[in-house]
């Protein structure tokens, strides 16, 4: 769905309820920011840091255990604490995570899975 008649205030333009995205450069030398998807409503982002190179060119070796954040934009919208683990959000942020796998399936993307230390060992020996 082309994001053009949103941004340009076409008059009763379809719009998406949710975005999706990958940053797949990990704890890469000019950003330091770990390898996560997330999810973008009106209102929320949630972000699953799952923190591994997966062997790519430019990303960093070191993998690091992974994190969920979550963060109410309305309330706090230089997202500066994560709401992820406080219970009052507990059903948004399963609504989200629920929302974010269905938007995974629609675009062929997979949910992230920790390989295993012989897997790694194959995936960096690609590189």
């Amino acid at each position: 769905m082309s994001l053009l008649p949103q941004i340009t205030g076409v008059p009763d333009a379809e719009v998406r309820d949710a975005f999706y995205y990958r940053y797949w450069e990990h704890d890469d030398r000019m950003h330091h920011v770990w390898a996560h998807y997330g999810l973008v409503t009106d209102r929320y982002k949630l972000i699953y840091y799952y923190a591994d190179g997966l062997g790519l060119a430019n990303a960093g070796d070191v993998t690091y255990p992974p994190e969920w954040e979550l963060f109410d934009t309305k309330e706090d919208p230089h997202e500066l604490t994560s709401v992820y683990n406080d219970p009052r959000y507990l059903t948004v942020r399963e609504q989200l995570k629920a929302r974010m796998l269905e938007l995974q399936r629609e675009l062929g993307d997979k949910p992230y899975e920790r390989p295993t230390p012989a897997e790694r060992a194959r995936i960096i020996g690609k590189r």
